[in-house]
């Protein structure tokens, strides 16, 4: 070891640049989130409005290409509460209102139960689908 001066100086730089254990490493701020819950939710609520008597699993080829589809699922979480907004299709003739309102009162109650979050509300909308649309075959390209 020297004695020099700019020994000193380069240790003094070293320990001025160097962090401090009570400093974060990361500000809040800066730091990305990731929301597993709330996607966990929506797949949760999409199942439960598949088994309702009366919704249809729908996906057209253009749904397919964009992997959306009905029923489908968007939530809102804030806190331990969530919203629904949720897009089943129904075939017609079907009795709308009544498939909705069970729609999504079994949602409600069904989501809450099993995802531990207090799902304040459950926006349905319905889209009617004709008996084509329902009973077309899978077109498959060979």
């Amino acid at each position: 070891m020297s004695d020099s001066p700019a020994a000193g100086t380069v240790q003094e730089m070293a320990a001025d640049t160097a962090p401090t254990t009570s400093e974060p490493a990361h500000e809040a701020s800066t730091r990305g989130t990731l929301d597993v819950r709330s996607a966990a939710i929506e797949h949760l609520a999409e199942h439960i409005a598949a088994d309702v008597v009366g919704t249809v699993s729908y996906r057209s080829n253009i749904d397919k290409l964009r992997g959306r589809g009905y029923p489908h699922a968007a939530v809102s979480i804030r806190g331990a509460s969530s919203w629904i907004a949720l897009d089943i299709a129904v075939a017609w003739p079907g009795v709308v209102e009544d498939i909705a309102s069970t729609t999504r009162d079994q949602v409600r109650t069904e989501t809450s139960r099993l995802s531990g979050s207090d799902v304040r509300r459950v926006d349905v909308t319905v889209h009617v689908l004709t008996a084509d649309q329902v009973g077309a075959p899978e077109r498959r390209v060979r």
